[in-house]
């Protein structure tokens, strides 16, 4: 045929072999279907596209990667790479990773119905080649124990938060609870008998009644507050201090 070819089928699906952009072109509805039992079908129904394997059997996508986009390949949704990790991305931001130990996941996993673990299960401690007074706010995004390995010079009053774009505040919702760990070295100097979250003073309630009113000489200090999320904005603080010599 020299030019254009068009099969007419009832209820305008038809096809069109289109000789100036070499495309064959079905119209919506009309369907390519593939195997003696029509089991694959490639259709378009005026809303959506669909691949469907309608027939036995599964339907097998093989490839060295396979690939997943939007409509002009700008932003990943998964990435499926041959003898390699599987990655899954929110908003083009890869947010879940296999790897040959295991998965990384990136951002706030969250589990409705537990958490069981049958080996390892461990947790990133934030080492801070400081004193807390030098630096007083506490980020949660680098985790929930923070260690401060310089000797202490003087009293401060750390302050929590989630870091310094998100407050903790917004990443809690009312029912959930947090504890956050600190250890530093109080070397006859340094003591915290009070806190603030997101800059806001809160009322810490102390094992035993009473805040810490003086410094040990020497050992490790271990400050933990674990904050309820009541109301927005507001926690119930339940606070303990142990020194470790």
């Amino acid at each position: 045929f020299g030019s254009d070819v068009t099969f007419t089928g009832d209820g305008g699906k038809s096809c069109v072999w289109n000789r100036g952009n070499g495309a064959f072109e079905l119209e919506d509805d009309a369907l390519l279907k593939i195997g003696s039992g029509a089991d694959l079908r490639l259709y378009h129904d005026g809303s959506n596209s669909y691949v469907e394997g309608s027939g036995t059997g599964e339907l097998r996508i093989r490839g060295r990667s396979v690939r997943i986009t939007d409509h002009d390949g700008s932003e990943n949704f998964g990435v499926f790479n041959d003898d390699g990790a599987v990655d899954l991305y929110f908003d083009n931001s890869k947010k879940f990773e296999t790897t040959n130990d295991g998965v990384n996941i990136t951002g706030i996993a969250t589990f409705s119905d537990g958490l069981h673990s049958n080996g390892l299960l461990r947790e990133r401690a934030n080492v801070v080649a400081n004193k807390l007074s030098a630096g007083t706010n506490v980020e949660m995004i680098y985790g929930n124990v923070h260690y401060y390995s310089t000797n202490e010079t003087t009293t401060a009053t750390p302050n929590i938060r989630y870091n310094s774009t998100y407050s903790l505040n917004s990443k809690m919702t009312v029912g959930e609870a947090v504890t956050v760990t600190i250890i530093y070295k109080p070397n006859g100097a340094g003591y915290y008998a009070a806190l603030t979250v997101d800059g806001s003073g809160v009322t810490e309630e102390w094992n035993g009644g009473s805040a810490p009113s003086s410094a040990n000489a020497g050992g490790y200090d271990v400050l933990t507050h674990t904050l309820v999320k009541i109301a927005d904005a507001s926690f119930i603080c339940l606070s303990n201090v142990q020194n470790y010599a």
